[in-house]
């Protein structure tokens, strides 16, 4: 009947193996069909998932795995999808931010921030400057954008006063024009550090992710297809590839 089975079923034991596994990670069963036929393939599935239980833990193991890939899933998603918004955001804030320094360096403002406060206030409702009025709606646009990305929890809803003040106290037209550079740059620092820090988070997820999908390691035991051996002579112990032991060694 075996060797009948072998013949007729389209999966291998390693196709079983492989399925099984998959299943004790995250209860993906297989589907192998309602007719008689398909019966064989379907005991031998389940007989490779009682005989590699034991691997993740018995039945204990295999439930928790199961639970904690499941929450591990919906947490990479929650933080993928927060990542994609706040690249999105950061991508407009940072076009934003160098449109207000490209029309910071064509108004011309003294040394002194308290001075450039007042004149170009002046400038902007006694004398119509356009530059000036140009240079102010540049900024609070570049403020509004940055404050999402750097003082919002997933960089949507509306944004608060505080979190727009917070940004407005770094950035703002009084400053001068190598000041202005200066805190742009640091801006940009700023998103490109929440940008890259979500990129780990996702990235750590996906590693705990793929551990807790593994076979529960056994202390003292090798990786998949090496071997761990004692020469007699003095007890070293050496690991490499498994196949046959050389003369004058132990297989650990």
């Amino acid at each position: 009947m075996k060797l009948e089975q072998d013949r007729v079923s389209p999966f291998d034991d390693q196709a079983i193996d492989n399925m099984a596994r998959l299943f004790i990670a995250n209860k993906q069963q297989p589907s192998f069909g309602m007719g008689a036929s398909a019966r064989p393939d379907r005991a031998r599935f389940w007989l490779r998932v009682s005989q590699i239980a034991p691997e993740y833990g018995g039945v204990e193991g295999v439930v928790a795995r199961q639970n904690s890939i499941i929450g591990l899933r919906g947490e990479l998603a929650a933080v993928m999808k927060t990542r994609g918004l706040v690249e999105a955001f950061s991508q407009t804030a940072a076009k934003n931010l160098r449109d207000a320094e490209r029309l910071s360096q064509q108004v011309d403002r003294t040394g002194s921030p308290m001075i450039n406060k007042w004149l170009l206030a002046g400038r902007k409702a006694w004398s119509g400057d356009p530059g000036v009025a140009e240079f102010d709606a540049a900024v609070r646009t570049a403020i509004a954008e940055t404050a999402r990305v750097l003082n919002s929890a997933n960089a949507t809803g509306v944004l608060s006063d505080t979190a727009r003040r917070e940004i407005e106290e770094m950035l703002n037209t009084a400053l001068t024009k190598e000041q202005f550079v200066r805190v742009v740059e640091r801006l940009h620092k700023e998103m490109e550090n929440r940008r890259t820090s979500y990129t780990d988070q996702v990235q750590a997820i996906q590693e705990e992710t793929k551990r807790a999908a593994g076979p529960t390691p056994t202390p003292g035991a090798g990786a998949a297809g090496t071997m761990r051996i004692r020469r007699r002579s003095d007890g070293k112990v050496f690991e490499g590839p498994a196949g046959a032991v050389p003369d004058g060694y132990d297989k650990l």
